[in-house]
């Protein structure tokens, strides 16, 4: 098992600069000193024996330490973990993409990760919905064609509400051309403010949804609008990225 800083990050001793983003965050003396270890070997386990004799622990609390604090820096996509097989090289091409498609959390950047994230799936629907709706005219109504628009605007708005909370509160963001996880927390905050942001999300898309709504005047348009915010809504229980966030930090 190998272990790596992301190449285009910037070490200089306890500081990381991402020259994308523009972040610039200080790493804990321990995370310092593995990132500089990890600069020069790459080994998990080479790197086991000199963190129990640094630290006079046994082996087996030193690879626990280790892998702690692996995780903790692999929680602002910092440090890759990859195995030597052939599965785990697919997953790393796949991280590196993911990496490599990061934009800053600016307008810019938002309007760039939606459209990496969404305009290959949306894109070709939103122009098939047009197409049929011209063949088939009026067996294919022209409020449907509008609904992939109005899919990839509620998921806009839902990253959108996460987004804004986060730099409300101060929290470091980095956005990645990813459908359905937008933005990654370079810093893991408190629970109360997970909260705030996990529910920011989705209460933003029920609100833009039923204000739409209310506007409406049609009775295609404000069902397939209520129907679009119950869905941000339910995001919000357990099963769910936003869910999990917001019940395992109560």
């Amino acid at each position: 098992m190998r272990a790596s800083l992301h190449t285009d990050l910037r070490v200089s001793g306890p500081t990381i600069a991402d020259p994308i983003t523009g972040l610039r965050y200080t790493l804990t003396p321990d995370a310092a000193w593995l990132v500089g270890q990890l600069l020069q070997e790459g080994h998990i386990e080479r790197l086991v024996p000199a963190i129990a004799r640094l630290r006079q622990l046994p082996e087996a609390e030193a690879r626990r330490a280790l892998f702690a604090l692996l995780a903790h820096l692999g929680e602002f996509g910092g440090v890759q973990v990859s195995w030597d097989n052939t599965y785990s090289r697919g997953l790393r091409r796949q991280a590196r993409w993911q990496w490599l498609t990061r934009q800053p959390a600016s307008a810019w950047g938002f309007m760039r990760a939606m459209f990496r994230a969404y305009g290959g799936i949306f894109g070709p629907l939103q122009l098939g919905f047009v197409v049929a709706h011209l063949v088939l005219g009026t067996a294919f109504p022209l409020a449907l064609t509008v609904l992939p628009a109005l899919l990839v605007a509620s998921f806009g708005v839902h990253e959108l509400g996460h987004l804004s909370a986060a730099r409300y509160l101060g929290v470091p963001v980095v956005l990645l051309a990813r459908p359905g996880y937008l933005a990654l927390l370079y810093k893991r905050p408190q629970p109360r403010t997970a909260q705030f942001i996990a529910c920011a999300g989705p209460l933003a898309a029920l609100f833009a949804c039923l204000i739409a709504a209310a506007l409406c005047d049609s009775f295609f348009a404000p069902a397939v609008l209520m129907a679009l915010g119950t869905v941000h809504a339910l995001s919000l229980l357990p099963l769910f990225a936003d869910g999990k966030t917001l019940w395992r930090s109560t």
